[in-house]
């Protein structure tokens, strides 16, 4: 709640770009000599449709950041549409079906539960990305592993986990 909203919407842009050019496998695998420079070429930002999940100071800031790199930027927020915001606003489901990345910074509600599980993660569009720097239970980890794995979502950058420090190992 205390961090700078700056901080945390740079930090939603480094997962975007790090997830969409493959930034730490190629990183990692070119230090262990091997060169696909063609598995790893990735895909721009730009163009592409990110989905906001929860429209306060941070994603505010992220939209802004994301809009200047030619991103379009629709949102959803707990609260409704905000009269002061000019991106369109859209029900949960519907920004799953039309995005191409999802940024999460909402607060766990533990009355509500999870906010993104396998039901979600199904609606998704094919090849989507999710980034969370919200809370670890917002996530249903076991699902966006299955998603994953499955190859419905192309990638995930994540910040927080259920359990800190992180014991789900295949996530990281």
């Amino acid at each position: 709640p205390n961090a700078s909203s700056d901080s945390v919407a740079e930090l939603a842009l480094a997962h975007m770009f790090a997830v969409a050019r493959f930034v730490g496998t190629s990183n990692y695998t070119m230090r262990n000599g091997e060169w696909n420079k063609k598995k790893y070429e990735g895909i721009e930002l730009s163009g592409n449709t990110l989905g906001r999940v929860g429209m306060g100071r941070i994603g505010k800031s992220l939209a802004n950041k994301a809009t200047s790199l030619g991103m379009k930027v629709i949102y959803n927020d707990a609260f409704g549409k905000q009269e002061d915001v000019t991106y369109e606003f859209l029900e949960l489901n519907d920004l799953l079906k039309r995005s191409d990345f999802i940024s999460l910074h909402v607060p766990y509600d533990k009355e509500s539960g999870t906010l993104i599980g396998k039901e979600e993660l199904n609606i998704l569009k094919e090849g989507a990305y999710i980034i969370n720097c919200a809370r670890g239970k917002v996530v249903d980890e076991e699902a966006l592993l299955e998603a994953l794995n499955s190859g419905k979502i192309a990638g995930a950058g994540i910040d927080v986990f259920e359990v800190e420090p992180n014991t789900n190992e295949d996530l990281v």
